[in-house]
């Protein structure tokens, strides 16, 4: 027995909780957070010491009056940083309890009982582990004459196992050692743990102040969450994290708090209570209030709007699902498709991609008509509308290897090729084609229209300064001028158009803006571009971009968001699995369509990255309200332009529409799952 000495609690809540998105400290668990558990589980222990770092000028106001904060500068250096800032403020003959802010599942009860255990520990112990079925967890309770070991050590971690006989385990009846907000998907599953045992004490949870003016006030990640933690459901979109000190707004009702609001749509910055938005000063709400009642975003507004700090977030969110629900009230769309990789030879070299190949590359292919027709037969029983061709760009001007595949095949070209696939699909099966074949002339826009009624090329961006970067530097074919004449050229005859712009490829937020601007204008003097899709760069080990940075949910949503304020009334997409596990926060951002999902083939241009499974995907829209519809490849309100072309594909699309416009049968056969992927060479080659 080691009797009752002093044991200081060293609550833990510097780190950035970048997997998360927001300071773990501020989760919310009915009307408390994560650190005024923490702080009032160790109460009955000592008066604790709060490490902040990251964001602490956010999470300060959450830390009960009384309670001593110490602030780490150098939290970036990691943990050991801030204990042993910690353990240089307390006195040389006290124990210390090292309690991380993110085990919201923890008692008062198991604290008790860990400080009981060190307490009866054995002359050779001087460290309590709390365990439950034989493994460990947290808080753990080290002696004083262990701190100079801190000073040495580069792991806390390091100091617990060197010599396993001064350790003690306490044995606790509860798994709420292990249980953190490590991600999204742990803080949910921490919610629910959370609302059962408060259900099972009898306590009522405190319900989070509600609007009621706008029917898009709650605005988040698009979660479903109880109704007992006091966020509000309904056919908008769930509050995931709501501060301290709520108020509401009185012109969108979304719910606003005084210290931090839904930080997990924040770029990774910090910002202070009191902060402006990045550029200016005039507040921003009245500038959104002009958007919602009809008014354009002017470019410099949007500007400001896609770097606006975490407190104007959520007027700038809530302003773009009403902007969506204005346009398409309560349905998100997506297109159940195949996707048929023609070729992934390509003459680009772009610093992104993991799709293209040289000649005699692994994985390098050029799908036979028989496998594109397989393909596309068997995504047809599993209820795809559409076959999405994607392909190198015009590979045979440079490769000898891909020349001598055409005259095999019997082609002149690539498009030559391309073309005749489409029409392959569109003869044989009830598949409508949608290419996207890279640059085309005019009279390539017009051959493939008759073939593929809907044409798409990705504008990326507008700014020729990515030209000299790892992006586009060896890529001859991602000149802007190049694709917006392109996207031009479709306009002008009328043909059904997808593009969109890449976010983190090396373009700041104001490119971002200039893209979304110029594809905004081509479809006020055309009226064509049937699709805008916001796609976010992830890193892949094998391209030259591997050490770039990825944008953050928080990037995302503010993109995604100025992208409906620019584009308005345009069909707004972002691709759920690149934003996976929680893609359903760009819900709140104002999409109206998921993209192409297919249940057969993966996606070869992001093959690390599945598909969703489509009931899930079903059930994440209606969790957040809305309904789920599957469309064609061309959007409803543009079948009218594939009917005046007229020709096969005219025909064929309108016999796959029903009376809206969406896909007919809008369910198969088969359940809303996806089976495995195609059995292709090029499937083997890079899945």
């Amino acid at each position: 027995m080691r009797g009752d000495g002093k044991i200081v609690p060293i609550i833990l809540a510097a780190g950035a909780s970048e997997r998360l998105g927001f300071p773990k400290a501020l989760a919310r668990f009915g009307d408390t957070t994560a650190m005024q558990i923490a702080v009032e589980n160790c109460a009955g222990v000592a008066a604790p010491i709060v490490v902040l770092g990251s964001d602490a000028e956010l999470v300060r106001p959450a830390v009960s009056d009384g309670v001593r904060v110490l602030v780490n500068e150098n939290w970036r250096a990691g943990q050991m940083s801030s204990l042993r800032a910690a353990v240089a403020e307390i006195a040389a003959d006290a124990d210390f309890m090292l309690y991380p802010v993110d085990y919201p599942l923890l008692t008062r009860q198991v604290i008790e009982k860990l400080v009981a255990g060190f307490r009866a520990r054995s002359v050779s112990q001087a460290i309590a582990i709390p365990q439950f079925k034989n493994r460990g967890g947290h808080p753990v309770i080290f002696a004083a004459e262990l701190r100079a070991e801190f000073g040495r050590a580069e792991t806390a971690r390091a100091i617990v196992y060197c010599d396993a006989k001064r350790v003690k385990f306490v044995n606790i009846g509860t798994a709420a050692i292990w249980r953190d907000l490590d991600s999204p998907s742990a803080y949910r599953a921490r919610v629910r743990e959370y609302e059962r045992r408060i259900q099972c004490s009898g306590v009522r949870l405190s319900r989070v102040p509600q609007g009621r003016q706008n029917p898009a006030r709650h605005v988040s990640a698009g979660l479903s969450t109880s109704p007992q933690i006091g966020v509000p459901q309904g056919r908008q979109f769930i509050a995931r994290h709501v501060s301290a000190g709520l108020s509401t707004s009185p012109q969108i009702g979304v719910p606003q708090g005084r210290q931090f609001i839904a930080r997990h749509v924040s770029a990774g910055k910090a910002v202070t209570r009191n902060s402006q938005s990045p550029v200016g000063t005039t507040p921003l709400n009245s500038y959104l209030a002009e958007v919602r009642s009809g008014l354009p975003a002017t470019r410099e507004l949007a500007c400001r709007l896609i770097q606006c700090s975490d407190r104007d977030l959520p007027d700038l969110l809530a302003t773009a699902v009403h902007l969506k629900e204005q346009f398409k009230p309560g349905v998100i769309t997506y297109s159940r498709k195949v996707f048929l990789p023609l070729t992934n030879l390509c003459r680009d070299y772009c610093g992104y991609c993991i799709f293209r190949r040289d000649p005699g590359q692994p994985g390098a292919h050029t799908m036979t008509p028989d496998e594109v027709l397989r393909v596309a037969l068997d995504g047809e029983r599993l209820g795809c509308r559409e076959a999405l061709f994607s392909l190198g760009d015009k590979p045979e001007l440079v490769f000898p290897e891909m020349r001598a595949t055409l005259r095999r095949l019997g082609y002149k070209s690539t498009l030559h090729y391309l073309e005749a696939m489409c029409e392959l699909v569109l003869r044989q099966t009830g598949l409508i084609p949608h290419a996207n074949p890279g640059l085309m002339s005019a009279h390539w826009l017009r051959r493939l229209r008759a073939v593929s009624p809907s044409v798409g090329l990705m504008m990326e961006t507008t700014s020729d300064k990515l030209m000299g970067q790892a992006a586009h530097c060896d890529a001859p074919d991602k000149v802007p001028a190049l694709r917006l004449a392109v996207m031009e050229a479709a306009g002008r005859q009328g043909i059904p158009f997808t593009t969109g712009i890449l976010v983190g490829i090396g373009e700041t937020p104001r490119d971002r803006v200039n893209a979304l601007f110029a594809i905004a204008e081509l479809h006020r003097r055309y009226g064509h571009i049937q699709e805008v899709i916001v796609q976010n760069f992830r890193v892949k080990p094998e391209i030259p971009m591997s050490r770039h940075r990825e944008p953050t949910m928080g990037e995302m949503l503010r993109t995604v968001a100025v992208a409906r304020l620019i584009l308005r009334n345009m069909n707004l997409q972002a691709p759920p699995n690149l934003s996976a596990p929680d893609y359903q926060a760009l819900l709140s951002a104002g999409i109206n369509d998921w993209g192409g999902v297919s249940p057969l083939t993966p996606d070869f241009i992001n093959p690390e990255r599945p598909w969703p499974y489509l009931r899930e995907l079903e059930v994440r829209t209606r969790e957040a309200g809305l309904t789920l519809r599957q469309r064609l490849p061309v959007y409803p309100e543009f079948l009218s332009n594939v009917a005046q072309a007229g020709g096969l594909a005219a025909e064929k699309t309108r016999a796959a529409a029903d009376a809206d416009g969406y896909a007919s049968c809008q369910r198969s056969t088969q359940p809303l799952q996806n089976a495995a992927p195609a059995d292709t060479k090029m499937a083997r080659g890079i899945a």
